[in-house]
């Protein structure tokens, strides 16, 4: 099992605190804070980052591909003899139809379509917050699907219980929705076993999403 992990909340040189909640795992990620950091601009409470953690008996099948300078995606291929897999963890900002908004997304879009063009890989996942709906008509969704649609990869939403499809949820606002996403490669979507949403007590707000692939 490898987990993808969105807002971790760490600084560049605490990075390593993702491998130390066990013995037996090994990680890889990036901070949100690395540009603020530099410039010694850092207060109120933390934010951002993106990585990966997995049992280090999986390391001689995980390799670190990249990571975007802010923070908000980075990839590795989890690789066997028989399949090579590109996994991409993602952690979009909340959606705003601000010009700022759009140059942003455009440059973590761009992060993800020269890791496609220049990994190796079989199939591909890519999976994260990307804090939007899926919804043809939605701004953000229609700059992704582009990209999807030029590497054939497609959502797994339809695979979601429809009685429990929302990945946020915040009781005392009243509010819901489904930020959480993973689109992989059409070929995969085959091998997906599971894929589905976990409501676990000790996280408050957003849910855990699982997604168990044949390999």
């Amino acid at each position: 099992m490898i987990i993808a992990l969105q807002e971790h909340w760490l600084i560049n040189d605490n990075l390593c605190q993702l491998g130390t909640f066990r013995d037996d795992c090994s990680y890889y990620g990036v901070s949100g804070m690395t540009l603020n950091a530099d410039l010694g601009l850092l207060s109120g409470r933390p934010y951002g980052g993106v990585g990966f953690v997995w049992h280090k008996s999986l390391s001689p099948f995980v390799h670190a591909v990249g990571k975007d300078s802010l923070g908000h995606c980075c990839a590795v291929t989890i690789a066997d003899n028989n399949r090579h897999i590109l996994v991409i963890n993602v952690y979009f900002l909340c959606f705003s139809q601000s010009a700022e908004y759009f140059n942003e997304l455009s440059e973590w879009l761009g992060f993800i379509d020269d890791t496609l063009c220049n990994s190796m890989f079989s199939d591909a996942v890519i999976i994260g917050d990307t804090n939007f709906s899926c919804a043809e008509q939605h701004g953000g969704y229609k700059l992704l699907h582009k990209l999807l649609q030029s590497f054939n990869l497609s959502s797994c939403d339809n695979m979601l219980n429809p009685s429990n499809t929302m990945t946020y949820v915040n009781s005392a606002l009243g509010q819901m929705s489904s930020i959480d996403h993973a689109f992989v490669t059409n070929d995969l979507k085959n091998d997906v076993m599971q894929y589905k949403i976990l409501d676990m007590a000790n996280n408050f707000s957003r849910l855990t999403t699982i997604l168990s692939v044949l390999f």
